[in-house]
């Protein structure tokens, strides 16, 4: 197998080979990368990932992306989206295999499912290429999950997310203080989204937690829903201030210095 090197302005995402003629000695040439030839890896030509149409979500260990133009869902596995993650800005496959620890194999292969899946840039790494370099000869790597139906949270995956929320209310006939917290969330689809909160002092003095749910209908979905949460809290602490947080799938938002004041 004959080694080529890659010279530069000369010859542009193709490899110089060096032929020995009997007439005129070395003579050297540009052609584009055959199958099978290896390249000199100090002068590698560079990958990058999309960025464009995109909304990534995380998901435990695996990160889910959404693309608006076509409206898929990609499920991308750990290593591949260290991968992927590596080549936010263009970098080489050496790069790749440095910044990730995985080998160049590894490497190619995550690449291979990345194109696949449209979720890289064009650039001058071609899919042959990758291929040779975890020894295929056709395109047998196993392609990414795909959804073909967008999530629940992919409806408002175009709008903000955030959450308000203030005490409106204080019940102090009974023991503790009953507090009642009007939420204003906004961006969320309609159906379940979960309400928590920081430690706080409840009526007996322990710490405590808000944990609850409220319901976006479908006629506010990604729009402004407001609703309210009612929890006791200690009547013997002056105030309290807690961070309260919405979570719907991969939506998250928050609400800090919320100030629960006892009555009674």
């Amino acid at each position: 197998m004959r080694k080529g090197t890659y010279t530069g302005s000369r010859c542009p995402y193709s490899v110089r080979y060096d032929r020995h003629d009997r007439s005129a000695g070395v003579v050297s040439e540009c052609r584009s990368t055959p199958t099978g030839y290896r390249v000199n890896r100090n002068q590698q030509p560079t990958v990058a990932r999309r960025t464009d149409e995109l909304v990534v979500r995380q998901f435990g260990d695996e990160t889910v992306v959404y693309d608006l133009s076509t409206e898929r869902v990609t499920a991308l596995d750990a290593a591949t989206a260290a991968v992927w993650s590596a080549a936010e800005q263009p970098a080489t496959l050496s790069d790749i295999e440095a910044s990730t620890g995985q080998s160049e194999e590894d490497v190619a292969a995550a690449l291979v499912k990345l194109d696949g899946a449209d979720l890289l840039q064009e650039s001058g790494v071609s899919r042959r290429l990758l291929l040779k370099r975890i020894g295929l000869v056709t395109a047998g790597v196993v392609a990414l999950p795909v959804v073909t139906a967008a999530p629940a949270w992919a409806a408002c995956s175009g709008s903000a997310q955030a959450l308000t929320a203030r005490q409106t209310g204080c019940d102090g006939s009974g023991s503790g203080s009953q507090i009642t917290l009007t939420l204003t969330l906004s961006g969320f689809a309609d159906g379940a989204v979960s309400i928590t909160s920081s430690t706080f002092k409840n009526q007996s003095g322990n710490d405590a937690t808000v944990a609850t749910s409220v319901t976006v209908p479908t006629n506010t979905s990604c729009g402004t829903f407001i609703t309210t949460i009612t929890f006791k809290i200690s009547q013997t602490i002056p105030s309290q201030t807690i961070t309260v947080t919405a979570t719907q799938g991969s939506f998250t938002a928050s609400a800090t210095g919320v100030t629960l004041t006892p009555c009674g």
